[in-house]
Parts: C-alpha cells; structure tokens; sequence
C-alpha cells in the first residue's frame, strides 16, 4: 500500500475549535484525483473515574448533535500545550466536582478517522471523592451520577449509552 499524494490543501471552514479542510488528493491504485476533506479538532479526554466503592461516576448532559441529554463519562477538549492527564483531571473536577487519588492513562482511539485527525484518550481515576466545587462552561447543562458497573453495561446494551467514545473508553477499563 502506498501513501496517497496530496496535491493541494485548502482552508474551507473555521468556527470555534473547529476547521474544515479540503485536500486535493491522487489515489496511488489508480491515480483518481479527488477532493477529500478532514475536520480539525483538538484532542478529547474521557474519564472513568471510580469512587473508593467501585462505582463509576457519569454524567448526563445536553448534545446539540443528537438534540438529546446523553448519558457518559466526563471529558472534553484538551487545551494546546496541555498534558493529557492534567487535561483529565480539569475535566474531572469542571463537569463532577471530582477530586482523585489515582490516575493513568488506559488507551486512546481514533473518534472518525475517515473525516477526523484528531484523538480521543482515556484516562482512569480511581477513589474518586465528588464535593468539589463544579466550573461548568456557560454552555453545558450536566448531571452528575453514580453507578455500578453492572448499571453502566446495562445502559450500554439498553441503547442509553450510545457514544462510541464513551463505550471504547469503558472497555479500556475492563467495564
């Protein structure tokens, strides 16, 4: 397989931390050229963060994509020049109030490689102790709960936990 040549890469759309890219590009197969484009987004953070009980800490939260409150893991953009970790812990406490003990880094994904660059890590917390003081952005409406293990598998298979994102970083800490 040889790497595809890129002929010419354009700026098409900016907004928030959001780019859209064009990329003129020539198929080594057969040499089709064709304009294939990328989205830019920084990388993300997902927590699963456990209490000293075992029980995970989610959140419930209003996607504008689905038009929906979401059931998930805390997480959310990393800053430029930000450490994952650090960016994990800022989450943590912003979206729960959570503080924690124990931490690692579990794995990370691709969310859409055929029309993303970007990455999406996952992070485990363990003794997780909520009571901290929340910092929610203007724009998020969250819920924080508690839940077993069993419960959080539940709403997987149930359809109430339906990001990829979420679900990957969950089996990366063995849910």
């Amino acid at each position: 397989m040889h790497k595809w040549e890129q002929k010419s890469s354009d700026l098409v759309f900016e907004a928030g931390f959001m780019k859209l890219q064009k990329n003129k590009c020539i198929n080594p197969r057969n040499g089709h050229e064709g304009d294939y484009y990328v989205f830019h987004f920084p990388d993300w953070v997902t927590i699963v963060p456990f209490t000293k009980e075992g029980n995970i800490v989610m959140i419930r939260q209003y996607r504008h994509g689905s038009q929906e409150y979401e059931l998930e893991l805390p997480g959310g953009a990393i800053e430029k020049g930000e450490e994952v970790l650090i960016a994990g812990l800022r989450e943590l406490q912003e979206e729960t109030g959570g503080t924690c003990s124990e931490y690692s880094l579990a794995g990370k994904v691709r969310p859409n490689s055929s029309m993303q660059d970007n990455w999406c890590y996952t992070m485990i917390a363990k003794d997780v102790s909520l009571g901290a003081e929340r910092n929610l952005d203007p724009g998020e409406d969250i819920e924080v709960l508690e839940m077993t293990p069993e419960a959080v598998r539940q709403a997987i298979f149930s359809g109430e936990i339906t990001n990829t994102m979420m679900i990957s970083s969950l089996y990366f800490a063995g849910v």
